[in-house]
């Protein structure tokens, strides 16, 4: 797998990139809250964080954009290095649609790994 060369936040150099993994054109806010089977934001944050991510959200501008980003960890496999973000029209969104790609787009597997459609080569 090629990298990028970057660092993490401590200074590790265990960071390796970012992936690519986009919604489905068909797949809006009531799909995902579908999928969501009930569980509340704080229950997606703690699923994420729980599955060996880190996460983190900002805004851009006024609130007029969001971003979320998860970072794979130590017990996230392949993952583990890559950044997968979501931009959203609010930080619930952002948040939740990056739930998604994790739980039901990449089914909690991996998203990271060499010959996946969306690893991205750097």
């Amino acid at each position: 797998m090629a990298t990028n060369g970057g660092t993490s936040s401590n200074g590790s150099g265990d960071w390796k990139g970012f992936v690519e993994v986009d919604l489905p054109k068909d797949v809006g806010l009531p799909e995902i809250e579908s999928a969501l089977n009930g569980v509340d934001l704080a229950g997606v944050l703690e699923e994420l964080v729980l599955s060996g991510y880190k996460v983190t959200c900002s805004g851009k501008g006024d609130g007029e954009a969001w971003i979320c980003s998860v970072t794979g960890k130590d017990g996230s496999g392949a993952n583990r290095g890559y950044t997968l973000s979501t931009w959203g029209s609010s930080i619930d969104v952002a948040i939740l649609a990056t739930w998604y790609k994790c739980a039901v787009i990449c089914e909690w597997g991996e998203w990271a790994a060499d010959g996946l459609p969306w690893h991205l080569e750097l």
